[in-house]
């Protein structure tokens, strides 16, 4: 289960998540009397990441960064092959480095990070901020068409050559831009992918992120083109990877079965195999003959076989004489 915070597998609780007003929440008890699934915790974004460099726009490179857009700004790292997760499992909290000193208010208490501008919610707030300065802005046509004001409602606007609307997009993937040239810098991946709803602008998002980063990363020559391969990866395979995961996770299934019915099968036989050896113990201290007990030697040793080779150990330790 992919949770925003931080979040400790090892005790099921969700130690900090400042988007949820969680504090030490025990969400595996929670989730708990609605099922008896094994329930495993990890970052939302650490899964999204792990997720593109196993299957998605990271599959076959060595590091790769996903930076989710939601709620709030989330981040994921894998480097060498290994997700980097810190020393107590905190690691990649990149929507709480400061882009603006002073800044906006963020909901970790601080202010300035790039969650508080990079953010689908940041940018909502830019919006409807520039829609009560310009009443007469396109982005209320846009609202009113999605229902309400999202992340999508300045986007439009602009493709409509409103202004007012163009103004915030061009802030909005400027903070972006300065968020996505810092993770650059720091850790220069071989893929970055853009993920969350304020992803889905494709090209108009890429192709500017792309251009603002290179002048304010160094050595970002060989990142650039990774940047919009991702989106459009992420946009053109969506479907197949989505059956691709099916497809194992049904495989998984099936495994798992499978072993828990070999392991039926043992436990049956090796019942079978102890029943039958009482009965026919019982049956030679009764009679006391020669031929039942040469029968019960016989019924040992053909019921042992039967059970090493189904469950392929345990076998008896008698020989057949």
């Amino acid at each position: 289960l992919g949770c925003p915070g931080t979040v400790d597998d090892e005790t099921g609780r969700v130690l900090y998540a400042n988007n949820l007003g969680w504090k030490n929440f025990d969400l595996r008890a929670a989730l708990r009397a609605h099922t008896t699934l094994p329930i495993h915790l990890g970052n939302d974004a650490n899964a999204a990441a792990l997720g593109e460099a196993l299957f998605g726009c990271g599959k076959g490179a060595e590091s790769t960064v996903v930076v989710t857009l939601g709620t709030g700004v989330g981040g994921g790292v894998v480097l060498d092959g290994k997700m980097l997760t810190g020393y107590t499992g905190a690691a990649s909290e990149l929507g709480h480095m400061v882009i603006r000193a002073g800044g906006e208010e963020c909901t970790c208490g601080r202010r300035g990070c790039f969650e508080a501008y990079a953010s689908a919610t940041a940018l909502i707030r830019e919006t409807k901020r520039a829609m009560a300065a310009h009443p007469e802005s396109r982005m209320h046509a846009a609202a009113e068409e999605n229902g309400a004001v999202d992340g999508r409602t300045a986007f439009i606007a602009a493709q409509r050559g409103d202004a007012a609307a163009q103004a915030v997009v061009d802030r909005y993937l400027d903070d972006l831009a300065c968020g996505v040239a810092n993770i650059v810098n720091i850790f220069f991946p071989e893929v970055i992918a853009l993920s969350g709803g304020v992803a889905n602008q494709g090209d108009a998002l890429a192709k500017a992120v792309r251009e603002l980063t290179d002048e304010n990363a160094r050595k970002t020559g060989q990142i650039q083109d990774q940047i919009t391969q991702a989106a459009k990866q992420n946009s053109q395979t969506q479907g197949r990877l989505n059956t691709d995961f099916a497809s194992q996770l049904a495989a998984k299934v099936q495994e798992l079965k499978d072993t828990q019915r070999r392991e039926y099968n043992s436990n049956y036989l090796t019942a079978i195999s102890a029943a039958m050896g009482q009965q026919t113990t019982g049956t030679q201290q009764t009679t006391g003959t020669t031929d039942t007990t040469g029968t019960t030697d016989a019924t040992s040793h053909t019921t042992s076989t039967t059970g090493s080779g189904s469950s392929g150990r345990g076998g008896s330790s008698r020989k057949k004489k």
